[in-house]
């Protein structure tokens, strides 16, 4: 059995970590698996978001764009400018297996303010600013469980985790890194 491999065992695992129940981390994983990015690199999930986000604000030129913080941030920032494009910023010294944590985890509050909200009847768009934080870390744990089983191949990649715990634990840490919140504007 493959270590990265999403499991119902696991998913509860996430609801209980993340402080959820099993029925949003299965929505989750449903609304994650119909952007068909499945065993594509991290740039691809970032491709396959922005062919999502054409679809539903109906801009074709929308962009998500991940670049270098000139503000000496720990860690970033992350806006998503309403309909027309996200924008992640991060610190250029961050390591590359963090890095992507990161990035992973940012694209989750992409996905969660505007896919998961778009997709569902106005009246159940109920992701309040308290799940934001627990939510995001959960798509970025599908994503991140998806590159693992990508690169499961290649032996000692330093961007791979070696347990589904330690995978789990990068994202908890986030939690206790300063970051600048996330804007909607």
């Amino acid at each position: 059995m493959n270590e990265f491999k999403i499991t119902p065992e696991k998913k509860k695992e996430l609801a209980k970590v993340f402080n959820t129940n099993i029925e949003t981390v299965n929505l989750l994983e449903k609304v994650y698996s119909e952007l068909d990015i499945t065993s594509q690199y991290l740039a691809h999930v970032i491709r396959s978001m922005e062919s999502s986000m054409r679809k539903i604000t109906g801009n074709q030129l929308f962009s998500i764009v991940c670049e270098p913080s000139l503000s000496g941030a720990n860690i970033g920032s992350a806006q998503y400018f309403y309909k027309r494009f996200f924008v992640v910023h991060f610190n250029p010294a961050m390591p590359e297996k963090e890095l992507r944590i990161y990035l992973a985890h940012e694209l989750g509050h992409l996905f969660i303010t505007a896919i998961v909200n778009y997709t569902n009847d106005p009246s159940k768009r109920r992701v309040s600013d308290k799940d934001m934080e627990p939510l995001s870390s959960i798509f970025g744990v599908f994503t991140m469980a998806d590159k693992n089983d990508f690169y499961r191949n290649v032996k000692e990649a330093p961007i791979n985790h070696s347990s589904w715990n330690e995978m789990i634990e990068s994202f908890l840490s986030l939690k206790a890194i300063e970051s600048f919140p996330s804007k909607n504007i």
